[in-house]
């Protein structure tokens, strides 16, 4: 079965994905319950396939069991592209100099637009 078929699988109301949810908030305090469902799904397939098991029961299952699986599901679905802090003496500049010096140069009623790029997959 490929990737694609495997999360087509998954229903969206499906109760193993809402214990696989649960699970995560309950160890990890992190909620994920309004995250992109397809993201969620996509990243418990890839565990799947890790950890060599093909339904969401048996990986629902699994999860409960083993403690460290939580902690990888976690880690895989923050979407680690890019790091934003990838140079911290910029950030340290636009954080000490830069910002407050751009601050100080307007008044309480100026408006101040910043454009921060970002990426996405």
């Amino acid at each position: 079965m490929y990737v694609d078929e495997r999360e087509n699988s998954i229903q969206d109301n499906d109760p193993d994905l809402k214990i696989i949810i649960e699970e995560l908030h309950k160890k990890i305090n992190v909620d994920f319950s309004l995250y992109k469902l397809a993201t969620i799904k996509r990243r418990i397939n890839h565990r799947m396939l890790q950890s060599g098991l093909k339904t969401i029961k048996e990986y629902s299952k699994y999860l409960l069991k083993k403690n460290k699986e939580t902690e990888l599901l976690y880690k895989d679905l923050l979407i680690n592209i890019t790091n934003f802090f990838r140079d911290p003496e910029t950030f340290q500049y636009l954080k000490t100099t830069f910002l407050p010096t751009l601050l100080k140069s307007k008044t309480q009623n100026d408006t101040l637009r910043i454009w921060v790029p970002a990426c996405s997959r």
